[in-house]
Parts: structure tokens; sequence; C-alpha cells
């Protein structure tokens, strides 16, 4: 009689997603391992190997991808905005990574790219965002719509998404904050009755202030993932939907 399994794969597969945040592409099974709280050759006779492990963790990937994005869309109170949170549910995982644990992961992306069959599975994750978010955009395509067609807006949704991902990820300081893009386009209006050097003194301090205000922002506002994210997405958004 097969003995019954107490670790379960999602236990080691989990603990092979911790690893990848902390240590990116050069991981060993041995830590994954050490994370699991096993022996080593209990992950090595699971998956047979690291390329193994990798092929069963992008399977395991792409099941909860689609999962969040449903239940992220499901849960919204508009086509649009299910749009929205299914978008920002396929990155939901690594929102909580910071700088290093989200160019781990994106690290290890471009590792798993250059395998045959890894890069297949990875075109079968995408492929089944794309599919769900197609669905949800011919809900959200109404009579204001002015986009392209539900499936082509998936693909260039979920493109600009893994870009914008990839540009965060880069980027270790943005002077620019996400108030200041929202706002870019309201420049604020000129006291005309105020003599010239009394406005300029003002717009002196109010520009001394947001200097202060921006160096206090630069690591918060610079912002989580899904702010990064959720303006792409806005973005493109408001141009299909005005």
């Amino acid at each position: 009689m097969a003995r019954p399994r107490t670790i379960t794969d999602e236990r080691l597969l989990t603990a092979a997603a911790t690893v990848i945040e902390q240590a990116g592409p050069g991981f060993t099974l041995a830590q994954v391992a050490r994370q699991a709280g096993v022996a080593v050759g209990s992950v090595a006779h699971r998956f047979g190997s690291k390329a193994g492990l990798l092929r069963a963790l992008t399977e395991l990937g792409r099941v909860q991808a689609v999962e969040r994005m449903r239940s992220a869309g499901g849960a919204a109170d508009s086509p649009a905005t299910a749009v929205r949170a299914a978008l920002l549910a396929v990155f939901a995982e690594l929102d909580t990574a910071g700088d290093s644990g989200v160019a781990n992961h994106l690290a290890q992306l471009g590792t798993d790219l250059a395998d045959p069959e890894l890069r297949g599975l990875l075109g079968e994750h995408y492929a089944a965002c794309r599919e769900e978010l197609t669905v949800l955009l011919r809900v959200a395509a109404d009579d204001r719509w002015c986009g392209p067609p539900p499936g082509v807006a998936a693909r260039v949704l979920l493109s600009a998404v893994n870009g914008a991902a990839l540009d965060w990820s880069l980027r270790t300081t943005d002077t620019t904050s996400t108030s200041e893009v929202a706002s870019a386009n309201e420049p604020a209006p000129a006291d005309e009755s105020a003599p010239a050097d009394e406005s300029a003194s003002a717009n002196e301090a109010v520009a001394a202030g947001e200097a202060v205000a921006k160096e206090r922002e630069t690591a918060s506002e610079r912002g989580t993932l899904s702010a990064c994210l959720a303006q792409t997405v806005d973005v493109i958004m408001k141009g299909w939907l005005p």
C-alpha cells in the first residue's frame, strides 16, 4: 500500500515561490526544502528536478491567476471596474514582495523564457488570463465603448500591465508621484490681482513645500506595484470608456 502524502505539492510550491522571491533564479532545491521544512530528497522525489519544480509552479500559477481574476471581477460593482480589478489581480501575489522580490520574480521569468517547455507553459498562462479578461471586456464594451474588439483590448491591457510591472521593478526612485500625474493636466490658477513680487514669493514657497513633500513621498508615493498597474489601466481605459 502506498504511503499517504503528508506534504502537499502546494506546500512545496508555496515554499518555492517564497525562495524565488528571496533569491531569484539562482535558488536551489535545498533552499526550497529548508523553507518547506522537509528533506531535500522530498522535493527532488516529488518534482524530479529544479526544472520539474518550475513546471509545476508555472502550472499552479496559471490556475491561481485565473481564479484571482475571476474572483476580483465578480466582486466588482461595474463591468469597467471588473476589468480593472481582474488586471490588478494578475500580479496581486507580488504586491507585498517589495522591490527586490518583484525583481527576483521577473528575473526568474526571464530565465523561464529561455526554456522551450517553460516558455510554452507561460504562453498557456497568458492565454488563460487573456481569455478571462476578454470575457469581462465583452460585458464592459457597451454603447459608449471606443476601444478595439474585446480580444484585442485584452491583449493590449495585459501587455501594458506586464510592461508596467517590469518598469516598476527597474525604478529605484520615482520623482513623479501618483498625485502629480493625476493633476498634471490641471494647472493651478494664477492670482492675477497679486503683485508680481508677491506672486513670485508665493510660488517659491509653494515650490519649496512641494520639494519637501516630494522627498517624503519618493519612497511611498512611488507606490505599490498595484498602484502603478492601476494607473496604467486607468489611462488606457479612459480613452476607451470616456
